[in-house]
């Protein structure tokens, strides 16, 4: 179920409603309201997910599954960002921001057209391969798909002038912003990796940590705290009743770092990744520039169950959860299925 809204001016807006048809939607209309929803006003997201080609017996597989659901509702997950915010068939978008982080305009382009990967359909597979090996945009525009709109629109000018910040505008604001955020979200991920290989309590506050606190609907505030000796314990109450929550910086220009080895672990991967806080402050291209944001580091207290079924002539097991806004299911469900390949989760080929 999607709600949707649309603007009262629309001409004949309720008969336009109702003469829709479609075999698989329908459109109800619900009421007025004084403004257009967004995805601020997502309480949550419910998912329905089914577990198939299972290789082991059902009834193991189920009680494992009961088992790692159980230590979840105790223990919460660590909130990763999930596999498609960098690209599921080619896992690109990180790469392409850190290249427009680095002012590598013509780089950041090239890449974005002619990275290719073998979980794409082979036309354009072989598309991209064609162009990294000759880098002509014109004859590239040939035989590019044309379900390629993007790639198609930035080969055309660039076939006429080799502008890269002209052709990158040409793309809609939303995915400039992307490529950026998706390099921020690898940084926060990595950040996560690096607390549990120093085998840091992600579980409990310590002196420095930044709390963001939670209103009667589980949504952020806006409200930065930080962890410090006069009120730890005070936070620590608040997180505990699910008042507030731990979280850690999406990197961007206008953040705060935590003040303990959160922030420690940060700095030590910037350095790795040559990258510094004002390098997201683009003025080639202010529009994608990104002050950053804060992301909580576990979360728990969200409704997950699962159980038997028989779907399309096969026994399967169905998880049914309900995650806060801006929670990856993919990353719970690899807590449940341990498998280290993403191909697994999107019912795509497995290729290693």
């Amino acid at each position: 179920m999607q709600f949707i809204t649309i603007p009262i001016k629309s001409i004949n807006l309720l008969e336009r409603i109702y003469s829709l048809k479609h075999s698989k939607i329908n459109i109800y209309p619900i009421r007025y309201v004084n403004r257009k929803i967004s995805s601020i006003d997502l309480l949550y997201n419910s998912f329905n997910i089914i577990i198939r080609k299972i290789k082991i017996s059902l009834d193991d597989a189920f009680n494992t599954c009961n088992q790692i659901i159980k230590e979840i509702k105790e223990n919460g997950i660590l909130n990763y960002y999930g596999y498609q915010r960098f690209g599921v068939k080619r896992p690109i978008n990180h790469i392409v921001g850190k290249y427009f982080l680095k002012k590598d305009f013509e780089k950041a382009i090239k890449y974005f057209l002619a990275a290719y990967s073998k979980l794409e359909e082979k036309d354009a597979f072989e598309a991209r391969k064609m162009l990294s090996n000759t880098w002509n945009f014109k004859e590239s525009l040939n035989i590019f798909p044309k379900r390629l709109l993007y790639e198609r629109h930035i080969l055309y000018l660039l076939a006429k002038e080799e502008n890269y910040i002209k052709c990158f505008r040409a793309l809609p604001l939303r995915l400039r912003k992307l490529f950026i955020q998706s390099y921020s979200s690898l940084i926060f991920n990595k950040t996560i990796s690096r607390l549990c290989e120093y085998d840091i309590d992600t579980s409990k506050i310590m002196n420095g940590d930044l709390v963001l606190m939670l209103n009667q609907y589980n949504k952020p505030t806006g409200k930065i705290l930080k962890a410090r000796a006069y009120n730890l314990n005070l936070l620590m109450d608040y997180v505990s009743k699910g008042k507030a929550i731990i979280v850690l910086p999406v990197l961007g220009y206008k953040i705060k770092m935590p003040e303990n080895i959160k922030g420690q672990i940060i700095r030590e991967i910037m350095l790795e990744e040559e990258i510094d806080i004002k390098d997201f402050i683009i003025k080639e291209i202010p529009e994608i520039s990104f002050p950053g944001s804060y992301r909580a580091l576990r979360i728990k207290n969200f409704e997950i169950f699962s159980e038997k079924e028989f779907n399309k002539n096969e026994e399967v097991i169905k998880v049914s959860m309900k995650l806060p806004s801006g929670v990856f299911a993919i990353i719970v469900l690899r807590d449940i299925m341990k498998n280290s390949n993403p191909s697994t989760y999107y019912g795509l080929p497995i290729i290693n």
